[in-house]
Order: C-alpha cells, then sequence, then structure tokens
C-alpha cells in the first residue's frame, strides 16, 4: 500500500473538499434513513386509525427530510467529483512531469503501448480511489454509528445486530474479498498492456509481416492475447459478481434477523408495535446504501495495481536550482563516457571536444558509432554519467533545457510528423506569416506542398526525403538560433536535394557554430574540424585536409565512397 500515499498525499491537499463531501454525505446519508423512518411510523400511525390532523408534524418532517437528502446528495456530488478529479488532474500532471525529465531512457525501458497504457489508462483508473475506496467507508462509519446510537435508545438487541451487520459489510467482507482477489489476481492490465502493444506492432509493421509472410503468426499470437485479457476480465468479473452476491445475502439476512426480532420484541411487549416498521425501514435504508462497499475490494486492488506501475516511473531528483543558458560562446565535452540503460557497449567512451562560437564541426563514423548521443547529451535529452558537458564553461546539468533548445536548432536523425496540416507540422510560431512558410518550402524543393495539405501519422504520407526536406524548413524558419544541430540531415537526399539543402544551411549559418552528424564525407571540405569516432571513440580528429594528408581512417573511409560513387 505504500504507492498509494502519493495519491493519499494528493488527496489531502483537497481536504477543504473532502471534508465537506463527507459532511454533506453524511446529512445525506442520515436524511434518507430519516426520511424512510419518519415514513414508516407515519405507516404504522395510519395503520391503526389516527386522525391526519394528528400525522401533521411528521408529515411534514417526511417532506423537510426529502428536501434535505435532495440538496445535501448535491452537495455531495459536487465537492466528491471536484476533489477526484482536482487530485486526477495533480496526479497526471506528476507522472507527465516524470516521462518528460527521463522520456529518452523510458523509451528504451517501457514499449511505447505500454507508456501509453499507463498514461492514460492507468491514471484515469485513480479517479475511482477516492470515489470507491476511500470516501465509502469513512461515509458509512459514521452513518453506521450514528444510527446504531440512535436505535440502542429503543432496542439494545437490534442496535447489537446492526453493530454486527457493519462489522461484516464494512470491515470482514471486505477484507477477506481482498485478500482473496490479491491471492488469485489474473492481472487483467498487465494482459491488457501486453495485447496493447502487440496490436501497436501488428499495426505499425503490417507492411513488413505480409512482405516476410509472418502476418498470420503474429495475427495468432494476438488473436490468443486477446483471448487471454478476455478470460482475465472475464474471471475477475465473476469474483466481483460472486462478492456482490454473497454482501447482498448479509445485507437482507441482517434486514431478516431486525425483523424476526423486532417482531419478537413486540410480541413479547419490549418493543411498541409502532416502531416495528420504523426498524425494517430504516435497516433496509441503511443496508441498501452500504451495497457500495461491495465493489471496494476490487477498486482498492486495482488502484493498488495502477500505484504500483505509476510509481516504476522514478522522479529525477533535482538538488540544485537551474539557471537560463546564456548566449552561446562555446561548447566544450570533456573525456565523455556514456552507456544506455540495457546497452551491452558503452555509447561513448572517453570523448573529448570542443566548439567555439561561429565554428564547424562535423562527426563521422559508421552506423552505431555513437554519433547521435552526442546531440541527445548536448541538449540535455540524456543526463552525463561520466565527464562533463559545459555551455560557456557552465555544466547543461545546471542549466535549464528548455533555455538551451530555445538556443539551438535541431535536425533529429528521425524527426517526428503529427497527423495535422502541413502548417502544423512546420510547428512555427504564429508571428510567421503564409508567406514566410511558403518561402522556407520552397528552400527545401518542396513548393507543391500545400500548408492546409493532410499529413498522417507519423508522416506515412510522405517520402523519407520529404520528411527529411520538412525537418529541415522548420529550423530554416529560426535563423536566430545560436547553435545548429544537424544529425543526418540529408541521408535519404538524392545528390541534387542533397547540394540545395547543403546551400541552404551554409547560407543561414556563415555566423553560427555548427555541429554536423553523418556517415557521408561529402561538403566537409571546409569544416574546421573533423573528428572521427568508432565504437564509441574519437580515432582521429583534424580539418579536411589534415586528415586526408594523413592518410588515416578518414581517408581510407573517403576512399571506399569515392570508389563506391564511381
Amino acid at each position: 500500500m505504500t504507492n498509494l500515499r502519493i495519491v493519499i498525499n494528493e488527496i489531502l491537499k483537497e481536504k477543504k473538499d473532502v471534508l465537506l463531501s463527507v459532511l454533506f454525505g453524511f446529512i445525506a446519508g442520515m436524511a434518507a434513513i430519516g426520511l424512510f423512518s419518519a415514513s414508516g411510523y407515519l405507516l404504522s400511525k395510519a395503520a391503526i386509525g389516527v386522525p391526519l390532523t394528528a400525522l401533521t408534524v411528521v408529515i411534514a418532517i417526511v417532506k423537510l427530510l426529502g428536501v434535505t437528502r435532495a440538496f445535501s446528495r448535491y452537495g455531495e456530488r459536487y465537492y466528491s467529483h471536484r476533489a477526484s478529479f482536482t487530485v486526477l488532474g495533480h496526479i497526471r500532471k506528476t507522472f507527465y512531469r516524470r516521462l518528460d525529465q527521463s522520456f529518452s531512457s523510458l523509451m528504451q525501458k517501457y514499449q511505447s503501448g505500454d507508456l501509453l497504457s499507463r498514461m492514460v489508462g492507468d491514471i484515469e483508473s485513480l479517479q475511482t480511489y477516492f470515489l470507491r475506496v476511500l470516501y465509502p467507508p469513512i461515509l458509512l462509519f459514521f452513518i453506521f454509528l450514528t444510527t446504531i446510537f440512535f436505535a440502542s435508545f429503543f432496542s439494545f438487541w437490534i442496535a447489537v445486530i446492526i453493530f454486527i451487520g457493519f462489522i461484516l459489510q464494512v470491515l470482514v467482507l471486505p477484507s477477506v474479498f481482498y485478500w482473496w482477489l490479491m491471492k488469485t489476481n489474473p492481472n487483467v492490465r498487465a494482459t491488457r498492456t501486453a495485447l496493447s502493444n502487440d496490436s501497436g506492432e501488428y499495426l505499425f509493421g503490417y507492411k513488413e509481416l505480409k512482405i516476410f509472410q509472418r502476418e498470420k503468426y503474429q495475427k495468432d499470437k494476438l488473436i490468443n492475447k486477446s483471448d487471454h485479457y478476455e478470460q482475465s476480465v472475464f474471471n475477475q468479473k465473476r469474483k466481483e459478481r460472486l462478492h456482490q452476491s454473497i454482501y447482498t445475502w448479509v445485507g437482507y439476512f441482517i434486514i431478516w434477523l431486525v425483523l424476526a426480532t423486532g417482531a419478537y420484541f413486540v410480541s413479547d411487549g419490549d418493543l411498541n408495535g409502532i416502531y416495528l416498521a420504523v426498524f425494517l425501514l430504516l435497516t433496509i435504508t441503511l443496508f441498501e446504501n452500504s451495497e457500495v462497499l461491495s465493489a471496494l475490494p476490487i477498486h482498492l486492488a486495482n488502484s493498488q495495481e495502477v500505484s504500483e506501475r505509476l510509481s516504476e516511473i522514478k522522479p529525477i531528483v533535482q538538488n540544485e536550482r537551474k539557471t537560463t543558458a546564456p548566449s552561446f560562446e562555446s561548447l566544450r565535452i570533456n573525456q565523455l563516457t556514456f552507456r544506455y540503460d540495457n546497452a551491452l557497449s558503452p555509447a561513448l567512451i572517453d570523448v573529448s571536444f570542443h566548439l567555439n562560437k561561429g565554428s564547424k564541426t562535423a562527426i563521422v563514423g559508421p552506423s552505431g558509432s555513437g554519433k547521435s548521443t552526442i546531440i541527445d547529451l548536448a541538449l540535455g535529452i540524456e543526463s552525463t554519467q561520466t565527464g562533463s558537458i559545459e555551455w560557456n564553461h557552465i555544466p547543461i546539468s545546471q542549466l535549464e533545457p528548455s533555455s538551451i533548445w530555445n538556443r539551438s536548432n535541431v535536425v533529429l536523425q528521425e524527426n517526428h510528423f503529427f497527423y495535422g496540416t502541413v502548417r502544423d507540422n512546420l510547428l512555427a510560431v504564429s508571428s510567421y506569416s503564409d508567406v514566410d512558410l511558403e518561402n522556407a518550402l520552397r528552400r527545401v524543393n518542396l513548393p507543391y506542398l500545400n500548408l492546409d495539405s493532410l499529413i498522417l501519422e507519423k508522416g506515412s504520407n510522405l517520402s523519407g526525403g520529404e520528411k527529411q526536406r520538412l525537418a529541415v524548413a522548420r529550423i530554416l524558419l529560426n535563423p536566430e538560433a545560436e547553435l545548429w544541430l544537424l544529425d543526418e540531415p540529408t541521408s535519404s537526399l538524392d545528390t541534387k536535394n542533397k547540394d540545395n539543402i547543403y546551400k541552404q544551411l551554409w547560407n543561414e549559418t556563415k555566423n553560427k557554430t555548427v555541429l554536423l552528424i553523418t556517415h557521408e564525407l561529402t561538403h566537409l571540405e571546409d569544416m574546421d574540424q573533423i573528428i572521427v569516432l568508432q565504437e564509441g571513440k574519437i580515432v582521429e580528429s583534424g580539418t579536411y585536409e589534415e586528415l586526408m594528408n594523413r592518410k588515416g581512417e578518414f581517408y581510407q573511409m573517403k576512399q571506399i565512397e569515392d570508389s563506391v560513387l564511381l
């Protein structure tokens, strides 16, 4: 139950709404019990022929209790739901903040379907914790004790029977069923997550599955998991119905016991017969209200499981206050070593170099040599492990990542495109006009794209080259950026488009700092330094001319590339 403390702490922040909801709920519950008790008294009096005028006060009380019950029930629903959804909002913000702090590493640990399930389904299900788990027992505790206290003035033994019913329905049955549920938990949520992950894999990989003739195998696997999920849900619902049946049976047994005991005392002369109908309707109302607890164990088990899943996303503790990144002067990489979670080998090993203001640097090397990792670390997307990265001699761990992003232009190796228009996917600020956006598209040879044209999810209706050119168009709309980080910006382009993109980039970055990540060795002649990276290590560095004269790794790579192109 430790993980539920986070939810409970958020609920305590809304203590005003919680207390008001309990207060109005108590008034509504007692008004309902008073309403039916008074109705029972009224019926008994009418049955023995009491004149209607003698019951005027009781009739007025019944009407007053009905109105009180209606208004207090509205207040209870209003404040309890407001508290619940406010708490839900706080939990959602906390979880999203954790995602934002460590999203890159989380994507390596969890599948996207699993994260999506936690972001939406898990958090949403926590809204039941206050409304269905925490609130009902507290409310019923006060209602039962007040009712038992009232009943004790008329019959001690009837009060004892109601107290036994309280112990059974509020404490014993929910506890026993919760224990049984946790012992035989079908793990419905984990099964649903596995089904969600496989469904995503099937949909996004459908083309490859068809080509390699694995679609039927994956489909059968998906159907088996769907059947397993349905069976888990069925088993859980069957247990829930069984508990509700037992719970209802116990409630009716207590009602019957109160009626039988009351009839015995009436026949024995120890209880006025008028009060028999009062106690019968009182007990029926009381135990009907308590039926909400029949679903408490399932909601508690669900909340516990959800809290454990959400708590797996650990927050990153920030011990020092971060500052805004100043205007760019230099970026220094000092003895940097980095390994991704679950990776077989480090992505970077003892890497050191620096970028001065206005310099042009290229990092080249084969795929998997750690080139893209440097950009993730420089932007603060990943945290340094060994070594440091300094922005103007300030460790970037002390800087707000957003302030670094504001001063940077970035083209990632894999750029994401959203379901929406071309205008939406240019990610431009509102100050840019349609003319500015269309000009950016022309500069990257995409004049045929209409700003209102629809781009599908992940840019599935764009070619690889169109995606890269659209990504470059994004950064051309931000020419004031001081640091340009370009990760394979032309890897999917033909020679003509590649030459044009580099022309546009070099024109925009004459006085800017550029870090180019590439496995291609063209357009590097004017670079201030070229760093050759292999297996996470720098094997050599220098200008283009120096590296060619040295005839080392870069020279050999260039010779191989030229022979392939020729």
